[in-house]
């Protein structure tokens, strides 16, 4: 992909985002341009040093950014693609087991993960994937993470739609 294509889509996806500052929100626009030009897990692997790291590191640690902010941004930008008769939206939940919130001064928002007897600690997240009525992807249409507070006794089919996580 070129750096053109890569700044175009960066742009259409997260140009809109509300971060407090129009410059907050070029420097998502450029780390997202980056990032999908050389994707990677970590930061380091996609920036190696420079500037461009720091400011994605300024950007990401900033108390006043909501990470659910920059989401947002991609979920209307999917949102807009939306056109026709019929927009699916597939559901999927997964769970992020953390290893450092097994330690109990790190532990806080996070809850079991996996079994009881594996003491996982992590996140619970379901994303909703926008597919067109022919089944093309248009975007994340959102995003909900939730750190479970107990596991649940009861089976999941004895459960009200209330009382299951799928209610995310």
């Amino acid at each position: 992909m070129t750096a053109a294509v890569a700044s175009l889509w960066a742009h259409e996806e997260f140009g809109q985002a509300q971060l407090g500052d129009e410059r907050r929100t070029q420097r998502l626009v450029d780390m997202a341009a980056q990032a999908v030009q050389k994707p990677a897990g970590k930061l380091t692997q996609v920036w190696e040093q420079g500037p461009g790291r720091q400011g994605a590191y300024r950007l990401l640690e900033n108390e006043e950014v909501e990470a659910g902010d920059m989401t947002s941004a991609a979920g209307e930008a999917a949102f807009g693609r939306a056109r026709g008769p019929l927009v699916l939206a597939a559901t999927d939940g997964c769970s992020l087991n953390v290893l450092a919130a097994r330690n109990k001064q790190l532990s806080k928002g996070f809850g079991p993960v996996g079994t009881d007897k594996s003491k996982a600690r992590g996140l619970e997240v379901v994303s909703a994937l926008l597919l067109s009525d022919k089944g093309v992807p248009l975007g994340i249409g959102g995003q909900r993470y939730w750190g479970r507070q107990h596991s649940s006794e009861q089976p999941a089919d004895k459960r009200s739609l209330e009382d299951k996580e799928t209610r995310y």
